[in-house]
C-alpha cells in the first residue's frame, strides 16, 4: 500500500482482465460495394483494477473499436482479429466480435 495515495500497487504482470491482438474492421458503404478500413490492426491490453482510456481525433475509430468489443457493428462488418476475456480467446460466434 502507497503511503502517499492508500492504493495497492498493481501487478503489471498479471494476466490482463482483456486482451486484444491485431484487430481490424472494415465497414461496408456505397450500398455494400466498397468497404472503409474503420480499425487496423489493433492491439492493446486491459488490466483489472486500473483506469483506462482511449483517445484519438474524431473519426479515428474509437467507436468502431468498442463496438467490435461488445458484438455491435452493423451487418456486413468484416472483423479480424483476436479477443481475450480471462485468458479465454473469443471468436466470432461469441456475443463479442461477432
Amino acid at each position: 500500500m502507497s503511503p502517499m495515495t492508500g492504493a495497492t500497487p498493481l501487478d503489471d504482470t498479471a494476466t490482463p482482465a482483456a486482451r486484444v491482438h491485431g484487430l481490424s474492421v472494415r465497414l461496408p458503404v456505397a450500398g455494400g460495394r466498397h468497404r472503409v478500413h474503420a480499425a487496423h490492426a489493433v492491439d492493446l491490453e486491459l488490466h483489472a483494477g486500473r483506469v483506462h482510456a482511449l483517445v484519438g481525433e474524431s473519426g479515428c475509430g474509437k467507436s468502431v473499436l468498442a463496438s467490435a468489443l461488445i458484438g455491435l457493428l452493423p451487418p456486413g462488418a468484416e472483423v479480424d482479429g483476436r479477443l481475450e476475456v480471462a485468458g479465454h480467446a473469443l471468436g466470432p460466434r461469441d456475443e463479442a466480435l461477432a
